[in-house]
């Protein structure tokens, strides 16, 4: 397109100001939608990372208890079943298992039906974080039944 004689090159103040315009209604909704992409993709990552990390957690918890039940100490687990939690970073989280194992004397439970089977553990990994404003972030958690039957050690 050849431009008529009378104007001088370049644009004007009013062709810049509608460029301006045009790029503002559209340029914006464009970037907004690129921020939220990358938003989800660095929370999505961040929720694959922390499952990641606490399946990682819950075999060596399952390993420790393992090798405390073989161990045959004194018959019972209750050293492994201690609560345990492990900090990580990039991305910052922290990883606490805990084991509740007492439905049958727990009176809150006593409509259970897990209440009859005396030896089962319910083994849970959370992984959260604390931000900025002291408000807990949960990024993921995982529930495991185990079946782990005391075993009764006659050392004589």
């Amino acid at each position: 397109m050849k431009p008529s004689k009378h104007l001088k090159p370049g644009m004007t103040l009013i062709e810049v100001m509608i460029a301006l315009a045009l790029f503002a209604i559209f340029g914006s909704s464009l970037f907004m939608m690129q921020q939220y992409i990358f938003d989800r993709l660095i929370i999505s990552q961040t929720r694959l990372i922390a499952s990641l990390r606490m399946q990682e957690e819950l075999a060596a918890y399952q390993l420790a208890i393992l090798k405390e039940f073989f161990a045959y100490e004194d018959g019972s687990i209750k050293k492994s079943l201690a609560e345990k939690s492990r900090e990580f970073s990039a991305p910052a989280m922290q990883v606490t298992i805990t084991t509740k194992s007492d439905f049958a004397t727990d009176p809150e439970l006593k409509d259970s039906p897990f209440k009859y089977l005396k030896n089962l553990h319910v083994i849970s990994a959370q992984a959260h974080n604390q931000d900025i404003k002291d408000q807990e972030k949960l990024y993921g958690s995982s529930y495991v039944f185990a079946y782990i039957p005391e075993i009764e050690n006659s050392k004589e």
